[in-house]
């Protein structure tokens, strides 16, 4: 009884937490991890940041250096290049990983939107010189095949366009979003956004006669 008394006269309480208590704790819980995720993602964001440049400036010079070397001898003089909006296909004298100094390959860049990824897989050409032809389906089914490496992640909104080669000017309406008939397009654009940057880039191509 007495130890009772003293205890109400303390201002304790025998029956634990209220529950505008127990909701204050919840809230101040719940603060504390819509903080902590936040300073992750700003982490995250900054990290990518400060990796970012060496990346793209490899992806820029791998593909300048594909476009410059498209592949035009047969039997692939015709079609050299094809693409859409998230994909580039290239027969290309430059390889990633032997540069002109080996084989020919077919070169596959891939964008992944889940992911955020652009991906890259090549598919070295098999001699050609003993019939002038080789079955460019199986080639391309190879490719597909193959281990894909990546180029880029954290990737958004990637594009690639195309400027066809009689095209008057650059303005928007000569840019086509896909790219399939025989030749190569003048001009070559990708866009992506990257670590809270942006980046569009112009590629210039080989063409048959030049």
């Amino acid at each position: 009884m007495c130890a009772s008394r003293h205890a109400g006269e303390a201002g304790l309480r025998p029956g634990g937490f209220t529950l505008m208590e127990i909701l204050i704790v919840l809230a101040i819980c719940v603060g504390l991890v819509a903080l902590v995720t936040g300073v992750y993602r700003s982490v995250g964001r900054s990290a990518l940041s400060l990796r970012s440049g060496g990346h793209e400036w490899s992806v820029q010079h791998q593909l300048r250096s594909q476009l410059l070397h498209v592949f035009v001898a047969p039997p692939i003089a015709g079609r050299q290049l094809e693409g859409q909006a998230s994909e580039l296909t290239v027969f290309s004298w430059h390889s990633r990983g032997a540069g002109s100094n080996g084989k020919p390959v077919l070169a596959r860049y891939h964008y992944d939107g889940t992911k955020r990824v652009l991906y890259y897989q090549e598919q070295a050409l098999p001699a050609w010189w003993p019939t002038a032809t080789f079955d460019l389906s199986l080639l391309r089914y190879q490719t597909l095949q193959s281990a894909p490496s990546q180029l880029l992640n954290g990737v958004e909104d990637l594009s690639f366009r195309f400027l066809p080669g009689d095209a008057t000017d650059i303005g928007e309406a000569q840019w086509r979003s896909a790219w399939r008939q025989d030749g190569a397009p003048r001009l070559v654009e990708l866009h992506f956004s990257r670590a809270g940057r942006s980046y569009t880039l112009w590629f210039e191509t080989r063409s048959a006669d030049g």
